[in-house]
């Protein structure tokens, strides 16, 4: 769909660059909702465990919010899964 506005006349290359970052954003909040339900936890479990309200976990696998970095990387500590898997989707 990016290729399709990026091509339209009327469509900036900021705003194309938009939908990139949220597109983006949509694919990491895929992951980590993943590697929650691997690790047998309920989105509340994580998000108690993580010491954050559970709609903050929902912003992010939806995709609406992102984590600071220290609660990504704890989100890493906390799932027992690198950075790059979680985040970047790089298996490894």
């Amino acid at each position: 769909r990016v290729g399709l506005l990026a091509g339209d006349a009327g469509v900036s290359r900021a705003h194309v660059g938009g939908l990139i970052v949220v597109q983006h954003a949509r694919q990491q909040g895929a992951r980590l909702a993943r590697v929650i339900a691997e690790r047998g936890q309920s989105v509340r479990m994580f998000a108690d465990s993580m010491g954050v309200d559970v709609t903050a976990v929902y912003g992010w696998i939806k995709g609406t919010r992102q984590p600071r970095l220290h609660l990504a990387m704890r989100a890493c500590d906390v799932l027992r899964v690198s950075a790059d898997r979680l985040w970047r989707g790089i298996d490894g």
